[in-house]
Protein backbone atom coordinates (compact mmCIF):
# COMPACT_ATOMS: atom_id res chain seq x y z
CA UNK A 1 0.00 0.00 0.00
CA UNK A 2 3.20 1.90 -0.37
CA UNK A 3 0.98 4.28 -2.69
CA UNK A 4 -1.41 5.63 -0.21
CA UNK A 5 -4.20 4.47 -2.45
CA UNK A 6 -5.53 1.37 -2.03
CA UNK A 7 -8.69 0.60 -0.58
CA UNK A 8 -9.84 -1.85 2.03
CA UNK A 9 -13.04 -2.60 3.41
CA UNK A 10 -13.96 -4.24 6.64
CA UNK A 11 -17.39 -4.80 8.00
CA UNK A 12 -18.62 -6.18 11.03
CA UNK A 13 -21.79 -7.81 10.48
CA UNK A 14 -24.42 -7.84 13.45
CA UNK A 15 -27.65 -8.93 14.23
CA UNK A 16 -29.50 -5.67 13.95
CA UNK A 17 -26.60 -3.58 12.58
CA UNK A 18 -23.52 -3.55 10.35
CA UNK A 19 -20.71 -1.20 10.82
CA UNK A 20 -18.59 -0.64 7.58
CA UNK A 21 -14.88 0.78 7.86
CA UNK A 22 -12.61 1.46 4.76
CA UNK A 23 -9.00 2.25 4.94
CA UNK A 24 -6.98 4.15 2.29
CA UNK A 25 -3.34 3.06 2.94
CA UNK A 26 -3.50 1.65 6.10
CA UNK A 27 -5.50 4.05 7.97
CA UNK A 28 -9.72 3.81 8.66
CA UNK A 29 -10.45 7.06 6.03
CA UNK A 30 -14.53 6.67 6.39
CA UNK A 31 -17.10 4.51 7.65
CA UNK A 32 -20.65 3.80 7.57
CA UNK A 33 -23.76 1.73 9.40
CA UNK A 34 -26.68 0.17 8.00
CA UNK A 35 -29.04 -1.90 9.87
CA UNK A 36 -28.66 -5.58 9.48
CA UNK A 37 -32.63 -6.30 9.11
CA UNK A 38 -31.58 -10.22 10.15
CA UNK A 39 -35.28 -11.52 9.86
CA UNK A 40 -34.84 -10.75 6.40
CA UNK A 41 -32.31 -13.18 6.07
CA UNK A 42 -28.21 -12.60 5.92
CA UNK A 43 -27.69 -12.77 2.22
CA UNK A 44 -29.61 -9.55 1.65
CA UNK A 45 -28.15 -8.14 4.77
CA UNK A 46 -24.40 -8.88 3.52
CA UNK A 47 -25.37 -7.26 -0.02
CA UNK A 48 -26.40 -4.18 1.55
CA UNK A 49 -23.33 -4.12 3.15
CA UNK A 50 -21.40 -4.51 0.35
CA UNK A 51 -23.30 -1.85 -1.36
CA UNK A 52 -22.72 0.52 1.42
CA UNK A 53 -18.70 -0.75 0.72
CA UNK A 54 -19.13 0.13 -2.99
CA UNK A 55 -20.70 3.19 -1.43
CA UNK A 56 -17.75 4.56 0.18
CA UNK A 57 -14.42 3.50 -2.22
CA UNK A 58 -16.49 5.79 -4.37
CA UNK A 59 -15.99 3.43 -7.53
CA UNK A 60 -12.41 3.25 -6.48
CA UNK A 61 -11.29 -0.58 -6.90
CA UNK A 62 -11.28 -2.57 -3.52
CA UNK A 63 -8.07 -4.92 -3.13
CA UNK A 64 -9.56 -6.78 0.33
CA UNK A 65 -12.37 -7.43 1.99
CA UNK A 66 -12.59 -8.36 5.91
CA UNK A 67 -16.24 -9.84 7.07
CA UNK A 68 -16.38 -10.23 10.95
CA UNK A 69 -19.87 -12.34 11.85
CA UNK A 70 -21.20 -13.99 14.53
CA UNK A 71 -20.35 -17.72 14.66
CA UNK A 72 -17.85 -19.90 14.34
CA UNK A 73 -16.17 -19.61 11.09
CA UNK A 74 -14.25 -22.49 9.79
CA UNK A 75 -12.71 -22.84 6.28
CA UNK A 76 -14.82 -19.54 4.41
CA UNK A 77 -18.37 -21.14 6.29
CA UNK A 78 -20.00 -19.92 9.30
CA UNK A 79 -21.40 -21.90 12.12
CA UNK A 80 -23.54 -21.57 15.32
CA UNK A 81 -24.94 -18.12 14.08
CA UNK A 82 -28.80 -17.74 15.12
CA UNK A 83 -28.79 -14.36 15.01
CA UNK A 84 -28.64 -14.32 10.93
CA UNK A 85 -30.84 -16.55 9.18
CA UNK A 86 -29.40 -18.32 6.93
CA UNK A 87 -25.43 -17.25 7.35
CA UNK A 88 -24.71 -21.14 8.07
CA UNK A 89 -26.17 -22.20 4.25
CA UNK A 90 -24.64 -19.38 2.57
CA UNK A 91 -21.21 -19.60 0.54
CA UNK A 92 -19.69 -16.09 1.61
CA UNK A 93 -16.85 -16.44 -0.73
CA UNK A 94 -19.16 -16.91 -3.56
CA UNK A 95 -21.06 -14.25 -2.60
CA UNK A 96 -17.99 -11.59 -2.23
CA UNK A 97 -16.41 -13.09 -5.02
CA UNK A 98 -19.56 -12.59 -7.64
CA UNK A 99 -19.82 -8.70 -6.30
CA UNK A 100 -16.27 -7.87 -5.75
CA UNK A 101 -14.46 -10.07 -8.66
CA UNK A 102 -10.77 -10.49 -7.84
CA UNK A 103 -11.06 -9.06 -4.65
CA UNK A 104 -9.21 -10.87 -1.14
CA UNK A 105 -11.19 -11.83 1.69
CA UNK A 106 -10.72 -12.38 5.20
CA UNK A 107 -13.67 -14.23 6.86
CA UNK A 108 -13.41 -14.17 11.05
CA UNK A 109 -15.65 -14.02 13.99
CA UNK A 110 -16.92 -10.67 15.05
CA UNK A 111 -15.81 -11.09 18.76
CA UNK A 112 -12.33 -12.60 17.21
CA UNK A 113 -12.24 -9.09 15.23
CA UNK A 114 -13.26 -6.80 18.26
CA UNK A 115 -10.06 -8.93 19.95
CA UNK A 116 -7.58 -7.92 18.32
CA UNK A 117 -9.38 -4.20 17.46
CA UNK A 118 -8.77 -3.67 21.43
CA UNK A 119 -5.03 -5.41 21.34
CA UNK A 120 -2.47 -2.92 22.15
CA UNK A 121 -5.36 -0.01 22.98
CA UNK A 122 -7.00 -1.49 25.60
CA UNK A 123 -5.56 -4.41 26.53
CA UNK A 124 -1.71 -4.77 26.24
CA UNK A 125 0.16 -6.51 23.73
CA UNK A 126 1.73 -9.13 25.74
CA UNK A 127 -1.27 -9.52 28.45
CA UNK A 128 -3.77 -12.33 28.80
CA UNK A 129 -7.38 -10.97 28.05
CA UNK A 130 -11.00 -11.90 28.16
CA UNK A 131 -13.37 -9.30 25.61
CA UNK A 132 -17.04 -10.01 25.51
CA UNK A 133 -19.73 -8.48 23.21
CA UNK A 134 -22.76 -7.93 24.98
CA UNK A 135 -24.84 -7.00 21.87
CA UNK A 136 -27.57 -9.04 20.49
CA UNK A 137 -25.96 -12.37 21.25
CA UNK A 138 -23.46 -12.97 23.49
CA UNK A 139 -19.60 -13.68 22.91
CA UNK A 140 -16.11 -14.01 23.96
CA UNK A 141 -12.50 -13.58 22.62
CA UNK A 142 -9.83 -14.73 24.38
CA UNK A 143 -6.04 -13.06 24.23
CA UNK A 144 -3.55 -15.62 25.65
CA UNK A 145 0.04 -13.69 26.12
CA UNK A 146 -1.02 -11.14 23.88
CA UNK A 147 -2.40 -13.85 21.03
CA UNK A 148 -5.70 -14.77 19.87
CA UNK A 149 -7.08 -18.23 21.15
CA UNK A 150 -9.46 -19.89 18.82
CA UNK A 151 -9.52 -23.41 20.38
CA UNK A 152 -8.84 -26.36 18.64
CA UNK A 153 -12.40 -26.37 17.01
CA UNK A 154 -12.49 -22.72 16.14
CA UNK A 155 -15.49 -22.30 18.80
CA UNK A 156 -13.75 -20.76 21.56
CA UNK A 157 -15.16 -17.82 23.61
CA UNK A 158 -18.96 -19.19 22.35
CA UNK A 159 -20.20 -17.96 25.76
CA UNK A 160 -23.79 -17.39 24.34
CA UNK A 161 -24.49 -20.95 23.01
CA UNK A 162 -23.34 -22.42 26.98
CA UNK A 163 -26.36 -24.02 28.44
CA UNK A 164 -28.24 -22.63 31.49
CA UNK A 165 -31.43 -22.99 33.37
CA UNK A 166 -33.29 -19.80 33.53
CA UNK A 167 -35.13 -18.24 36.56
CA UNK A 168 -38.06 -20.67 37.67
CA UNK A 169 -37.35 -23.55 34.49
CA UNK A 170 -35.28 -26.79 34.90
CA UNK A 171 -35.59 -26.58 31.26
CA UNK A 172 -31.38 -25.87 29.95
CA UNK A 173 -31.46 -22.80 27.03
CA UNK A 174 -28.09 -21.17 25.98
CA UNK A 175 -27.40 -18.03 28.08
CA UNK A 176 -28.21 -15.31 25.10
CA UNK A 177 -31.55 -16.75 25.16
CA UNK A 178 -31.59 -15.61 28.78
CA UNK A 179 -29.83 -12.72 28.69
CA UNK A 180 -28.63 -11.44 25.01
CA UNK A 181 -29.74 -8.40 23.59
CA UNK A 182 -32.63 -10.09 21.32
CA UNK A 183 -33.65 -11.57 24.68
CA UNK A 184 -34.24 -8.90 26.68
CA UNK A 185 -35.77 -6.91 23.30
CA UNK A 186 -38.52 -10.08 23.61
CA UNK A 187 -38.86 -9.42 27.27
CA UNK A 188 -39.36 -5.33 26.90
CA UNK A 189 -42.03 -5.99 24.62
CA UNK A 190 -44.32 -7.91 27.33
CA UNK A 191 -44.41 -4.73 29.23
CA UNK A 192 -44.84 -2.45 26.07
CA UNK A 193 -41.59 -1.33 26.62
CA UNK A 194 -39.62 -0.40 23.56
CA UNK A 195 -36.47 -2.25 23.68
CA UNK A 196 -33.63 -3.57 26.04
CA UNK A 197 -32.49 -0.37 26.82
CA UNK A 198 -36.22 1.28 27.97
CA UNK A 199 -36.52 -2.13 30.18
CA UNK A 200 -33.10 -1.38 31.24
CA UNK A 201 -34.36 1.75 32.51
CA UNK A 202 -37.74 0.82 33.73
CA UNK A 203 -35.65 -1.48 36.21
CA UNK A 204 -36.83 0.43 38.98
CA UNK A 205 -40.12 -0.74 39.00
CA UNK A 206 -40.29 -3.38 40.80
CA UNK A 207 -42.23 -6.18 38.50
CA UNK A 208 -39.41 -4.84 35.45
CA UNK A 209 -36.96 -5.32 38.24
CA UNK A 210 -37.66 -9.11 39.19
CA UNK A 211 -38.23 -9.99 35.69
CA UNK A 212 -34.55 -8.20 34.38
CA UNK A 213 -31.95 -8.53 37.73
CA UNK A 214 -31.80 -12.60 38.08
CA UNK A 215 -31.29 -12.23 33.69
CA UNK A 216 -28.19 -9.92 34.31
CA UNK A 217 -27.06 -12.16 37.35
CA UNK A 218 -27.23 -15.26 34.51
CA UNK A 219 -24.85 -13.42 32.78
CA UNK A 220 -22.79 -11.59 35.72
CA UNK A 221 -22.54 -15.25 36.78
CA UNK A 222 -21.39 -16.86 33.48
CA UNK A 223 -18.46 -13.96 32.98
CA UNK A 224 -17.29 -14.47 36.78
CA UNK A 225 -16.96 -18.17 35.69
CA UNK A 226 -15.02 -17.62 33.22
CA UNK A 227 -12.67 -15.03 34.70
CA UNK A 228 -12.13 -17.96 37.52
CA UNK A 229 -10.95 -20.36 34.76
CA UNK A 230 -9.06 -18.61 32.59
CA UNK A 231 -7.45 -15.91 35.37
CA UNK A 232 -6.97 -13.13 32.97
CA UNK A 233 -5.30 -9.75 33.31
CA UNK A 234 -8.19 -8.52 31.66
CA UNK A 235 -12.47 -8.18 31.38
CA UNK A 236 -13.53 -5.92 28.75
CA UNK A 237 -16.86 -5.70 27.88
CA UNK A 238 -18.81 -4.00 24.84
CA UNK A 239 -21.55 -3.54 22.56
CA UNK A 240 -25.10 -2.15 23.33
CA UNK A 241 -25.81 -3.99 26.47
CA UNK A 242 -22.40 -3.07 27.94
CA UNK A 243 -23.07 0.84 27.56
CA UNK A 244 -25.87 0.29 30.26
CA UNK A 245 -24.67 1.18 33.97
CA UNK A 246 -27.38 -1.31 35.11
CA UNK A 247 -25.68 -4.22 32.97
CA UNK A 248 -22.27 -2.80 34.88
CA UNK A 249 -23.23 -2.72 38.11
CA UNK A 250 -24.37 -6.67 38.27
CA UNK A 251 -21.30 -7.01 36.76
CA UNK A 252 -19.29 -5.44 38.71
CA UNK A 253 -21.31 -6.77 41.58
CA UNK A 254 -20.69 -10.49 40.94
CA UNK A 255 -16.77 -10.26 39.88
CA UNK A 256 -16.49 -8.72 43.54
CA UNK A 257 -18.57 -11.55 44.89
CA UNK A 258 -16.61 -14.21 43.33
CA UNK A 259 -12.98 -12.40 44.87
CA UNK A 260 -11.72 -10.73 41.56
CA UNK A 261 -11.53 -7.73 43.06
CA UNK A 262 -8.33 -7.35 41.49
CA UNK A 263 -9.50 -7.60 37.83
CA UNK A 264 -8.63 -4.86 35.69
CA UNK A 265 -12.47 -4.46 34.01
CA UNK A 266 -12.84 -2.46 31.19
CA UNK A 267 -15.87 -0.92 30.01
CA UNK A 268 -15.86 0.52 26.15
CA UNK A 269 -17.76 3.22 25.88
CA UNK A 270 -20.94 3.13 23.46
CA UNK A 271 -19.71 4.55 19.95
CA UNK A 272 -16.26 2.50 19.79
CA UNK A 273 -16.56 0.12 17.40
CA UNK A 274 -14.22 -2.77 17.92
CA UNK A 275 -15.14 -5.59 15.83
CA UNK A 276 -15.46 -3.02 12.99
CA UNK A 277 -11.66 -2.03 13.23
CA UNK A 278 -10.03 -5.50 13.90
CA UNK A 279 -11.91 -5.86 10.31
CA UNK A 280 -10.04 -2.92 8.54
CA UNK A 281 -7.00 -4.24 10.42
CA UNK A 282 -7.74 -8.05 9.19
CA UNK A 283 -8.35 -6.30 5.23
CA UNK A 284 -5.33 -4.72 5.63
CA UNK A 285 -2.95 -7.42 6.85
CA UNK A 286 -4.82 -8.90 3.61
CA UNK A 287 -2.51 -6.32 1.39
CA UNK A 288 0.31 -5.85 3.64
CA UNK A 289 1.22 -9.11 6.06
CA UNK A 290 2.15 -7.91 9.55
CA UNK A 291 6.05 -6.33 9.99
CA UNK A 292 5.88 -5.26 6.43
CA UNK A 293 4.00 -2.36 6.50
CA UNK A 294 5.56 1.04 6.88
Amino acid sequence: MSDGGTRVIGIDLGGSKADIGMAVGPRLSSSSRIATMAREGAEQAIERALDEALRLAGGAPIAAVALATPGVVEGGRVRQAPNLPGLEELDVPALIARRLPGTRLRLLNDVNAATVGLRGTVVGGSDTALVVGLGTGIAAGLLLDGRLWEGSRHAAGELGEALICPPGSDVPVPLEVVAGGRALDELAAGFELAGARQLLDAADDPEVRSAVLPRLDALAGALAVACRLLDPDHLVLFGGLAAHPLVRARVERMLVSHRLGELRVHWVEEGVRPAMQGAVAAAVECVVPSGVRS
